[in-house]
């Protein structure tokens, strides 16, 4: 009975071990061997995957690089229509515009506008 299982043992040895990579196929080819051309397909499309797999990255990259700066303009806006009112009722805002006003009055009157700003009183 021990006959068979050597006629086995010597069928294996003598079949040639293949070399597979299923996650490159044809990485592990010995030199040898040349690809075949359906191996040299796979290789392309995986390839090509993986280029569409960055476009679409970067694509997805840019539409939250968009979403954050609306969201910034959004909150910007928010505030600016929230602060504007109460900037409006200080009193230092008030002078301010009291102080442009008077200019803008002695410009239209004929004194230099850098004698204007200076806040002189004109007799």
């Amino acid at each position: 009975m021990e006959r068979p299982a050597r006629r086995a043992s010597a069928a294996r040895a003598a079949t040639p071990v293949r070399w597979v990579n299923l996650a490159r196929p044809g990485a592990l080819v010995p030199p040898d061997r040349k690809e075949s051309p359906v191996q040299q397909d796979s290789q392309e499309s995986v390839e090509r995957l993986g280029q569409q797999a960055l476009k679409v990255q970067q694509a997805t990259l840019d539409l939250w690089d968009q979403w954050v700066r609306l969201g910034l303009a959004a909150q910007m806006a928010w505030l600016d229509l929230w602060v504007r009112p109460a900037l409006q009722a200080s009193e230092a805002f008030r002078d301010q515009r009291d102080r442009q006003a008077r200019v803008d009055r002695l410009v239209r009157r004929g004194i230099p506008a850098p004698l204007a700003r200076q806040g002189l009183r004109v007799l």
